[in-house]
């Protein structure tokens, strides 16, 4: 049976998203671009030869390093530039809060 796993990092980020007052539409997109990371992070966790599930697993790989490399990965897949600083925007967010967390 297929199970939903739930990821506390992303939920409390949402949560704390909501209390900044972010508008539905910039709430949709900062969901968007964490789901387009996270699922890219923990496929880029996984080919180090990691066995993650979650998002919240994969933080600890989190470097200068993997966030230039997602950068690089997205201007290879021909993304635009705006969506590219729109995601990176995003990451600076979820930063801020993984800090103040």
């Amino acid at each position: 049976m297929f199970q939903i796993i739930v990821d506390k990092i992303k939920q409390s980020f949402f949560e704390y998203l909501k209390s900044l007052g972010v508008s539905s539409a910039s709430h949709k997109n900062y969901r968007s671009d964490l789901n387009h990371f996270s699922d890219w992070l923990i496929l880029k966790v996984r080919s180090m030869g990691s066995s993650v599930e979650t998002f919240s697993e994969a933080i600890p790989f989190l470097n200068p390093e993997v966030a230039n490399e997602y950068k690089s990965h997205m201007s290879k897949e021909n993304v635009s530039v705006k969506t590219i600083n729109r995601r990176l925007s995003t990451l600076r967010h979820l930063s801020r809060f993984l800090v103040s967390s």
